[in-house]
């Protein structure tokens, strides 16, 4: 969405003594090439606001998407040639993702989206790959810390809310990442609810060391104390991370209030589920997007608007 957006304000920006260097067959090249990628991704039958796509309950009422598309289309025909090699390159990998049938492949063309917009190339992929070693390897060293503590049951959902991580490139061998790490084990019922049985939460330090393999397992993890010497440890681990303890308490109290949707992408992921018990009642996959989604705004209230008018600026 960045692409576009700045290349709305290249278009708008373009001095008319440098508007007369582009040719029209340029830009109505550009103009093709950006408006049917455009409309496939933002278009009412597009990949991200259509019937189907992930963001389509999101768009307010009576928006016209098509031609918010023509118009963004019109301002990209107005902007220099790089802007039409950038989308030509973008539109082959669209072709190249095809119908995006699984999230994987619609991560590959936001990632290659990306990657073109920020000259990442890449280094973006392998920065991507190595955030999921990172994730993979704090969950799985979560669970074996729990093992011995809760009752394993039949499902255990592991909800990860970075508090700070190191900035880092495919060549750095060790990563630093400061996390609120909230482990809930489950048991299934014969209705298919699964009904909570234990669950921890701690927020850790992680030393991540790249291995022959190219991961990045935990080499070290520093937990903050329980009761009295919380705040005193929770500091410590501030000092080494380099981040104030307001920013950190910040981080914690909004990993725990989207915990749900760690929840809910379960439930969609497993569609045989039809409950998941969460502050001792069972809920369903859309009562947990409005409990992350309200204690989001809650945390962040838009002052002076309505309830309707705070969700639509939360979406947006």
């Amino acid at each position: 969405m960045t692409v576009f957006s700045s290349a709305v304000f290249a278009g708008e920006t373009q001095t008319s003594e440098d508007a007369e260097e582009i040719t029209t067959e340029a830009a109505e090249e550009t103009k093709e090439i950006s408006g049917g990628l455009l409309q496939a991704i933002f278009g009412s039958d597009g990949l991200l606001f259509g019937e189907d796509g992930p963001l389509h309950d999101s768009v307010p009422e009576g928006t016209d998407l098509d031609e918010m598309v023509s118009t963004v289309q019109e301002q990209i025909g107005e902007a220099d040639s790089e802007i039409g090699m950038v989308l030509s390159e973008l539109d082959s990998k669209f072709e190249e993702y095809g119908e995006f049938s699984s999230e994987e492949g619609l991560g590959m063309f936001l990632g290659e989206l990306l990657g073109q917009y920020m000259g990442g190339g890449s280094d973006l992929e392998a920065i991507m790959e190595i955030s999921e070693s990172i994730k993979d390897a704090q969950k799985q060293y979560i669970l074996d810390h729990n093992a011995d503590v809760l009752e394993p049951g039949d499902v255990q959902i592991v909800s990860n809310g970075s508090i700070y991580m190191d900035e880092f490139t495919p060549e750095d061998t060790q990563i630093i990442n400061f996390a609120d790490m909230i482990q809930t084990n489950y048991r299934l019922d014969e209705e298919n609810h699964l009904l909570l049985i234990g669950e921890a939460e701690d927020v850790v330090l992680f030393t991540h060391q790249k291995d022959e393999e190219g991961n990045y397992p935990v080499v070290e993890a520093v937990f903050a104390e329980d009761g009295e010497a919380y705040t005193s440890s929770l500091e410590e681990m501030c000092v080494k991370a380099g981040i104030s303890l307001d920013e950190c308490l910040e981080s914690i109290t909004f990993a725990e209030a989207i915990a749900p949707i760690d929840l809910q992408h379960y439930m969609q992921e497993h569609p045989e589920i039809t409950g998941i018990e969460y502050q001792g009642e069972i809920r369903t996959e859309e009562e947990l997007g409005d409990i992350w989604l309200d204690a989001v705004m809650a945390l962040y209230p838009e002052e002076g608007l309505t309830e309707g008018e705070s969700e639509e600026a939360m979406t947006e």
